[in-house]
């Protein structure tokens, strides 16, 4: 064959050419072209749906210049919002206003009016009417044309002049025991159920308290004074029956037990042997310089009539807190009570 029979250097020679033509057109290639070859990396933007990855391009494992990250949106705060908290709705109810304490029924007498025609429009009877306004008989009471007299109703009653305890409670069918227990608050600072003014306003129980088997017996007489708490339905008038002494008596002894918060039946009683007056030395009387004579003349006694609680005879000077019990005291001006004096300009 003919190329047998070319030299082999030629071959050689014509070989090393085109090796070196090669190598010169792949240098001579465009740069942006051999970057092609290399993939690019770009962050997907997942808010751009144009932009997909075309077949034919390439992406660069190594970026030729880093990509810029977009900035982080700054977030507002949004304000804060407190919700109010409910205030607790108290589920205890408020005490009841107290009602007004009722007050007796008057009747302004119309000219021509007849005690008669009062009664029956009230619905009391003629004596009622006259017992209310402090009349004994029917014919001693007058009607006068411009006036008021009283009606009774029987829940509220204020007193006239000519007015009796015990006169009430019959008018109003209630024991005069009963009329006493249910006003004792009122009654006990007056120091005598035979003093009651003009005017004073008594509550009538409109419901019986007292048992069927109540005792009011008299006792057997003592010496001493005791202290005693009244069973159910022992009033003061019961209880004067029982001990054989009379209500003021027991009044006075008892102011203090028988006034303020003290329920009646709760508190035990002071009860003397006898009628007269029970006393106990206060700090004032110390201070004024209380002595027997004070207290007797006060009371109308002899000096030797002043004795303690288990009936013997007491001399000066006294105690505070001492007990003293001063039978048949006239009981007429009320309770003994010391005056002290103060000097002039001295505020205490």
């Amino acid at each position: 064959m003919i190329l047998t029979n070319i030299p082999i250097r030629l071959i050689f020679s014509v070989f090393t050419l085109l090796l070196l033509l090669s190598i010169a057109a792949c240098q001579s290639q465009p740069e942006d072209q051999t970057s092609t070859l290399q993939p690019t990396i770009r962050p997907f933007n997942a808010n751009s749906p144009d932009e997909t990855a075309d077949s034919g391009s390439t992406v660069s494992l190594e970026p030729s210049e880093e990509p810029t990250l977009a900035a982080s949106p700054t977030l507002t705060p949004l304000p804060t919002v407190t919700s109010p908290v409910p205030t607790p709705t108290s589920t205890t109810e408020p005490p009841p206003t107290p009602s007004p304490p009722p007050s007796a029924t008057f009747y302004e007498v119309q000219a021509g009016d007849a005690l008669l025609a009062i009664a029956e429009t009230f619905n009391v009877s003629p004596d009622a009417l006259a017992t209310a306004n402090g009349y004994e008989a029917i014919e001693e009471f007058a009607l006068i044309a411009g006036t008021e007299i009283q009606i009774p109703l029987c829940q509220v009653h204020e007193i006239v002049s000519g007015n009796t305890l015990a006169g009430i409670a019959q008018m109003c069918a209630v024991t005069l025991n009963e009329l006493i227990t249910y006003n004792i608050k009122s009654l006990a600072p007056l120091g005598s159920f035979d003093a009651v003014p003009v005017g004073f306003s008594l509550i009538i129980p409109q419901e019986s308290n007292s048992p069927e088997d109540l005792d009011c017996v008299s006792q057997p007489a003592r010496e001493q004074v005791i202290e005693y708490k009244p069973e159910s339905g022992e009033g003061i008038y019961c209880l004067s029956q029982k001990f054989s002494v009379s209500t003021t008596t027991i009044l006075q002894a008892n102011i203090d037990r028988l006034g303020g918060d003290n329920v009646y039946g709760d508190t035990s009683l002071l009860i003397p042997s006898a009628n007269g007056a029970i006393y106990q030395v206060t700090s004032d009387d110390i201070t004024a310089g209380i002595t027997i004579v004070a207290l007797a003349r006060w009371y109308e006694l002899a000096d030797d009539q002043i004795l303690d609680w288990n009936g013997n005879r007491v001399e000066d000077p006294l105690s505070e807190g001492q007990q003293l019990y001063l039978p048949g005291a006239n009981l007429i001006f009320g309770v003994y009570h010391s005056v002290v004096e103060t000097e002039e300009g001295n505020d205490e």
